[in-house]
């Protein structure tokens, strides 16, 4: 005689177990990819900082092997400046053998602008992201603003996405809110803030 076996699946008892270490599972691991989007902002800072601060070295270290030579006065006669070619790009370098501005003409001030914050950004670094100093265009990666780092002027360069903006308008971030980092010309300083 052949018998036939009945079929069994679960019990509620151990869906509700299974259920249950699903549940604990998931609490574990949705805190831990929240915290990756975070993560990833400062990374994208702390690369692009780096990168800066590693471009800043080869410009100087490029002005140090030409000499040291200081070619141009900029805005008065004690503000002298050198241009430093590299990659096709003249890039201006001050007294110290720092990174000011770019292009071919001579700068009328060694003290940054949001115009030459925005030309060292966009050309001393290969492929580098999209930068802007206009408040409503949001869908570039930095957003350049100006401000001081321990008495000297800098550069700051915002992360736009760790911004917060309203109706499309970046409006005028201070340092205290967001993530990125400054650039001070006069001694080559680099700084990460908001990590």
């Amino acid at each position: 005689m052949l018998k036939i076996k009945k079929q069994q699946g679960f019990t509620l008892i151990e869906l509700i177990a299974v259920v249950v270490i699903l549940g604990f599972l998931a609490a574990t691991a949705v805190p831990k990819f929240m915290n990756a989007t975070d993560e990833a902002k400062e990374a994208s800072v702390e690369g692009v900082a780096g990168g800066i601060a590693s471009a800043i070295s080869l410009v100087r270290s490029q002005w140090e092997l030409t000499g040291r030579s200081l070619t141009a006065n900029v805005g008065s006669a004690t503000a002298n400046a050198a241009s430093v070619t590299m990659e096709n790009t003249t890039i201006w370098v001050n007294d110290a053998g720092y990174p000011f501005n770019t292009g071919n003409a001579t700068p009328t001030s060694i003290n940054p602008s949001l115009a030459s914050c925005e030309l060292v950004f966009d050309n001393i670094l290969q492929n580098s992201p999209t930068s802007t100093s206009v408040s409503t265009e949001v869908t570039n990666r930095y957003f350049v603003s100006l401000g001081t780092l321990n008495g000297f002027p800098a550069c700051i360069y915002h992360l736009v996405r760790s911004l917060d903006y309203k109706s499309g308008d970046l409006g005028s971030p201070t340092v205290t809110i967001g993530q990125g980092f400054y650039y001070t010309p006069s001694n080559g300083q680099v700084v990460v803030f908001g990590i």
